[in-house]
């Protein structure tokens, strides 16, 4: 039940974080969704029981983030003026004010850490007025004192990459491939095999233009009875 608590990835989170058999070489057509996951080379090197260590996927999408925030000004017409910077975790969002804090430029670091949608341009947010489509941030920053650099507030109306993995092998056995693997592998073969016939295949037409179309007549006439 640990992984429905706490698991941010939905694909284990609704499996319980049991995720079956994997056999080895066939990672990707056992993982589905997870195929691209950080800690498929690593499982192999487990011995059953045994946690891993935490594994970083930069690739996880998680439904929240942290927010390091600066309200510059407000204004009753124009909203909420302020810059932040949008990281993954609780820890790097609290790193990251401390670098503000100790005289960190707030656009380097928000090209460089921030999930904020227009990172590149830096930590300028703009003007935000209440009731728009970013109503947190306009919460979050109202809840500022101008110019002082907030802790890490969590925001779980955005979404941001990067998570960790960890990992318990429960069982190894030499086993068959999954009938479901099977078939897949089965499927593929068959569609590489078809598409290498197309690709090789040379159509040749001995038909003048004539002759195509007295047959093409002679189809249409053989429909219309």
């Amino acid at each position: 039940m640990t992984a429905v608590q706490f698991s941010v990835e939905p694909y284990s989170k609704a499996a319980k974080g049991y995720l079956g058999w994997i056999p080895k070489d066939y990672e990707d057509y056992a993982l589905g969704d997870l195929k691209g996951a950080a800690f498929k080379d690593v499982i192999f090197t487990l011995q059953p029981n045994t946690l891993s260590d935490a594994i970083y996927d930069s690739s996880i999408q998680k439904a929240y983030g942290y927010w390091v925030l600066q309200l510059l000004e407000k204004d009753d017409a124009k909203g909420y003026h302020g810059r932040g910077i949008l990281l993954p975790t609780q820890e790097q969002a609290e790193d990251i004010k401390a670098q503000l804090v100790s005289g960190g430029n707030w656009d380097d670091l928000a090209k460089q850490y921030s999930q904020a949608a227009g990172k590149d341009s830096g930590a300028d947010l703009g003007w935000i007025l209440p009731g728009s489509d970013n109503g947190m941030l306009v919460r979050l920053l109202a809840a500022q004192q101008p110019n002082q650099i907030s802790v890490a507030v969590r925001d779980d109306s955005v979404k941001t990459a990067g998570g960790y993995w960890l990992v318990q092998v429960k069982d190894v056995q030499d086993r068959p491939l999954a009938a479901k693997i099977y078939m897949t592998l089965t499927q593929e073969c068959l569609n590489n095999w078809v598409q290498g016939l197309m690709k090789d295949a040379k159509i040749e037409n001995l038909l003048e233009q004539k002759q195509k179309d007295l047959a093409i007549q002679k189809v249409l006439k053989t429909r219309s009875k």
